[in-house]
């Protein structure tokens, strides 16, 4: 009997050295054929593995990849979705043992996903499958249900890293283009359904680099999870911070918490973020705002706002509405503003534009300033509407002073109306 309990336990030992050591020295790339045909048969789109493929199982399983890309379709520009110059995963493989997942490590490096809308209406990443054959549609009978409703393996990501990946986006019929160029990122999970998770990272888009720094708690009942976001922008050039908690999962999801925004000259934010436009002078000073923000993708509201731009500092509210044509208010509540560095703005404007004035020696009058290399003129956008009103204390003008001044405007189809001005001398 003790003979064959051991001739048995040497099976196993045998068999489980097999599971573990064969796939150490099998070569994974006679089966490149096989993988690209299971993908083609799941997405229709064409997987190329140009580079080696290299799948271990001890110490730990690990799979490698190189030159991987995803196949476009027809008439795309690019002809891959999607590209890679190498994937790395790594699974630790204790957990496997109590039926978990542990990923240690995702590396992608120098991802490239290409995103295109062509001119018939078709978007490049919409994958629609091959139609299936009549067995793989035909219904699951009970008996081959599974028997345990549960919603799977709990799946951990350890260390989840993009290096120097970039992001395209083109529309053919719009004529619109975007890029997003130098991401390198780095995701923590605990869990990949339920959180929390941990984001760092930066890229540029622009021209101009942003960084996140992004704390995600855990996700309660589905439907909310604390966040505590920072945003970069340019280095030090503006830093935006949200501190809250995120509701409404499970329907419309809304932000509710603070925002806080600094900057030590926000005109260069803005005229970034504006494609480089030519911005009044005055706009380039420090800028500090906060208040108390309720956001959704239909609504905002931002309450108990507090600003110092300038030295000028206020008080107001925020709110706005996304459904249909974006609609913002502002009211304002402002100590002092001084209004002579923007007069003289406005006429030294007016001064280059004029034919012999400063701006002609620079270049003539017939080449658009864009192509003479300064910037584009601003202009103010049509796709908007707002309302402002702001009530200052004190006004500074040419040498004299206006108490309790009162300004309302309005912006609609590019066009600023002055609707009320007055002052007090």
């Amino acid at each position: 009997m003790k003979k064959i309990l051991w001739v048995i336990g040497g099976l196993f030992g045998l068999l489980a050295a097999a599971v573990l050591i064969v796939p150490n020295v099998i070569d994974w790339n006679a089966y490149k054929p096989e993988i690209t045909n299971q993908v083609r048969n799941l997405t229709g789109r064409e997987l190329v593995i140009a580079g080696d493929i290299d799948l271990k199982v001890l110490p730990a399983p690990r799979l490698i990849a190189e030159k991987v890309s995803l196949g476009s379709i027809e008439g795309a520009q690019s002809p891959d979705l999607a590209s890679l110059r190498s994937v790395e995963v790594r699974i630790a493989l204790a957990p496997l043992i109590g039926g978990n997942i542990s990923i240690e490590t995702v590396r992608l490096v120098e991802p490239q996903i290409f995103l295109e809308v062509l001119a018939d209406g078709r978007a490049t990443w919409r994958i629609t499958p091959p139609k299936a054959s009549p067995e793989d549609t035909a219904p699951v009978s009970s008996a081959d249900a599974p028997v345990n409703g549960g919603g799977g393996p709990a799946i951990a990501v350890g260390n989840f890293e993009i290096v120097d990946g970039s992001l395209t986006y083109q529309d053919a019929g719009s004529k619109v283009k975007e890029q997003i160029t130098d991401i390198d990122m780095n995701l923590v999970a605990a869990s990949l359904t339920d959180g929390p998770f941990r984001a760092r990272g930066s890229f540029v888009a622009k021209g101009m680099r942003l960084g996140i720094d992004a704390d995600i708690g855990e996700i309660v009942g589905g439907r909310t999870f604390p966040l505590d976001l920072s945003l970069m922008i340019g280095g030090e050039s503006a830093r935006l911070t949200l501190a809250g908690t995120v509701l409404g999962l499970d329907q419309q999801p809304r932000f509710k918490g603070t925002l806080n925004l600094q900057s030590p000259d926000v005109g260069r934010v803005v005229s970034a973020l504006a494609d480089g436009a030519s911005l009044p002078k005055p706009l380039s000073q420090p800028l500090k705002l906060s208040g108390a923000l309720d956001a959704s993708v239909a609504s905002l509201v931002l309450d108990d706002l507090a600003l110092d731009f300038g030295g000028a500092k206020g008080t107001g509210k925020v709110s706005g509405s996304f459904n249909g044509v974006p609609k913002i208010n502002a009211s304002m509540t402002i100590d002092k503003v001084d209004a002579d560095p923007w007069l003289a703005d406005t006429a030294a404007t007016a001064a280059e534009s004029k034919p012999g004035g400063s701006g002609a020696a620079d270049a003539p009058e017939t080449a658009p300033a864009t192509e003479s290399g300064d910037a584009a003129p601003f202009a103010l956008p049509k796709g908007i509407a707002a309302t402002v009103a702001f009530n200052i204390g004190e006004v500074s003008l040419k040498g004299g002073k206006f108490t309790n001044a009162v300004l309302n405007a309005e912006l609609a189809n590019g066009e600023f109306n002055l609707t009320q001005l007055s002052l007090k001398g």
